[in-house]
């Protein structure tokens, strides 16, 4: 269950490896929906298209943990409690794969799903208990490292792949924007800068 004030590391991967984006377009094509489905419920901090799977650094608001209109398998109907419907960000999770699969059978007349049943979803920090809630979220804790080691892992998939030198270089990811060689609007540098210290370069030129 996704909960407020924690990143977690979202990623899914196609089923026996099987590409997931096929061209420039497929990539561009699940962004979009990405920037429809997700940014209404939660911050992006970073992401990474690779050609048969994706990752996503991402920090739920409050309407993502919120109910959706969908009725969760095992609840109970009489009682009507918010636990009982699926999470809003987990129902826009499952919105945007399904509906990405079906455009790509249509595509490529492919049949059958193309993603793994369920994505993974690991959380990265959480406001650790007795600290104070504010408005901004609190400067990242020295200790906790799996949260700057999952941003630049992420970033880092394309160069270990051997598909890029560097991860910049990469056209699907967050990583050129945040080296200054790209003007993209889908992450949040602030909450990045509050939550891993990392500035986003000024554009070249």
């Amino acid at each position: 269950m996704y909960q407020q004030h924690t990143a977690y590391h979202l990623y899914n991967h196609s089923n026996n490896h099987e590409l997931v984006f096929r061209s420039p377009e497929d990539y561009l094509y699940f962004l979009r929906k990405v920037r429809r489905e997700l940014l209404p419920v939660a911050d992006i901090l970073c992401y990474c298209l690779m050609p048969d799977h994706f990752h996503f650094l991402i920090v739920p608001n409050a309407s993502g943990c919120g109910p959706s209109p969908v009725f969760k398998s095992g609840g109970n109907r009489n009682r009507g409690d918010a636990a009982d419907y699926q999470q809003l960000l987990s129902h826009r999770i499952k919105i945007l794969l399904s509906s990405y699969t079906k455009a790509t059978n249509r595509r490529y007349g492919r049949r059958g799903s193309l993603f793994r049943q369920h994505s993974t979803a690991k959380a990265a920090f959480q406001l650790r208990p007795g600290r104070v809630i504010t408005d901004e979220y609190p400067t990242y804790p020295a200790g906790s490292t799996y949260l700057t080691n999952c941003f630049f892992y992420i970033h880092n998939n394309p160069a270990k792949g051997d598909l890029v030198i560097a991860p910049e270089d990469w056209p699907y990811s967050s990583a050129a924007d945040y080296a200054g060689n790209r003007d993209g609007t889908l992450c949040n540098y602030d909450l990045t800068r509050q939550l891993i210290g990392v500035e986003r370069r000024k554009l070249a030129g």
